[in-house]
């Protein structure tokens, strides 16, 4: 079993992530035609894709998550 302190290390980034994304719904940034939990299962997917690829590849790591992320944003964000 984890410890507290594993886990809260480990959660550490997705926090300032939801917060992000919490202010961007504040902020009627995303698209409005797609439902919240499909943006949540999308990110998921492209972060899997993208830390795949970067253990495949690390030399190419920057690209990949530069990558990944332009390719997420520009699926959710409102127009």
């Amino acid at each position: 079993m984890l410890s507290k302190e594993s886990v809260e290390a480990g959660s550490a980034p997705f926090v300032e992530m939801q917060n992000m994304i919490r202010d961007a719904v504040d902020r009627h940034l995303f698209r409005v035609d797609v439902p919240i939990e499909l943006i949540s299962k999308i990110l998921g997917s492209c972060a899997e894709a993208t830390m795949d690829l970067v253990m495949l590849k690390p030399a190419m790591a920057k690209k990949y998550r530069d990558g990944g992320l332009a390719i997420y944003w520009a699926g959710i964000v409102r127009k």
